[in-house]
């Protein structure tokens, strides 16, 4: 058995924090075990874990695979189809990542534009009404 652990950083404080128990004693190698975490600053946004939830419907598709999301992360649990045992996740992981740090740029740029247009239009507006004066 070997334990792995280790950080990938991204922009805007954007880190995937990444823990996998491997079993080897059989080939070929498989994993155990994960805990897979995607934060930004002090603030978890999400996580994957393999923590067994029998009774809950909604994850059996993907048993025990399972991503844990906003609101209420802690008990806001999704079924992840894209982990697994037999295969590595990490590229899954980082393509993820990467998606959702473009997107949340998006909306920084959409709302820093939305807020630029509408300061633009009122400030015309302003010029409009000293012109007529």
């Amino acid at each position: 058995m070997a334990r792995t652990s280790g950080e990938l950083h991204f922009d805007r404080d954007i880190r995937l924090v990444i823990r996998e128990r491997l079993v080897y004693n059989r080939l070929p190698m498989r994993i155990d075990w994960y805990g897979y975490e995607v934060w930004q600053g002090e603030n978890k946004l999400y996580w994957y874990d393999s923590q067994p939830h029998p009774d809950a419907l909604l994850l059996a598709s993907t048993h025990p695979h399972h991503k844990h999301i906003h609101p209420n992360i802690k008990h806001h649990r999704i079924p992840a189809p894209e982990m697994s045992f037999t295969k590595p996740n990490l590229t899954v992981l980082i393509k993820e990542t990467q998606n959702w740090f473009i997107s949340w740029i998006r909306k920084i740029d959409l709302r820093s534009c939305f807020r630029s247009c509408h300061e633009g239009s009122k400030t015309q507006r302003n010029h409009k009404r000293h012109q007529k004066s």
